[in-house]
């Protein structure tokens, strides 16, 4: 028998609710079959892809639907929660925000987010994630969050270490994006310095 988090499928997880957020300007709440067609056309520009560790370019046909039922997936294992962001004034699909790879046995999980170009220098992100912080720490009980991106987008840097993230390091040729390799800063934020 393998260890407790280490692949046991015999250890169930229960689904996660996907919840419905709200912010002074955005509502955060579960994707939707209807989302596709937004999802698609957003993450089809390529100044998205050109920062995202692991977004395609050009973005596949039917690529978003595929996105969704993964995400459905994960959620139903209890692995992940994804939220798009839609503005309250005109309720339009802006963005997405995901907590994944969450790991019950150590607390934590991974914050990861992209927002739609036309939405960039809003402060909408920013916003998003201090929601999803405060749901990550008091309503799913996680004691870490953890985020990455590449150094060359400091955008998302600046979004999170407004967000209370501090930098834990810099991962070297972490990926390859377009043929080429690329830095990756690692970002984490914890319940006890979020709490202060």
């Amino acid at each position: 028998m393998q260890p407790p988090g280490n692949g046991d499928t015999s250890l169930r997880v229960p689904a996660l609710q996907q919840p419905t957020l709200e912010t002074a300007r955005l509502i955060l709440r579960p994707l939707e079959q209807a989302d596709a067609p937004f999802i698609q056309q957003e993450a089809s520009a390529r100044e998205i892809a050109d920062t995202m560790i692991s977004l395609p370019h050009p973005y596949p046909e039917g690529e978003s639907e595929r996105y969704l039922d993964e995400q459905e997936t994960l959620s139903a294992q209890g692995r992940g929660i994804t939220l798009a962001i839609v503005t309250k004034a005109e309720r339009t699909f802006v963005g997405l925000v995901e907590i994944r790879e969450i790991d019950r046995e150590h607390a934590q999980a991974e914050l990861s987010f992209w927002l739609a170009q036309r939405a960039w220098g809003h402060g909408y992100m920013s916003e998003a994630v201090q929601m999803v912080l405060r749901y990550a720490f008091d309503d799913l009980g996680l004691n870490r969050l953890y985020a990455y991106h590449m150094q060359r987008n400091p955008a998302s840097g600046r979004v999170l270490r407004k967000s209370g993230f501090h930098q834990e390091g810099l991962l070297r040729e972490r990926v390859r994006k377009w043929d080429r390799y690329e830095d990756v800063l690692l970002w984490a934020i914890v319940r006890s310095a979020w709490d202060d």
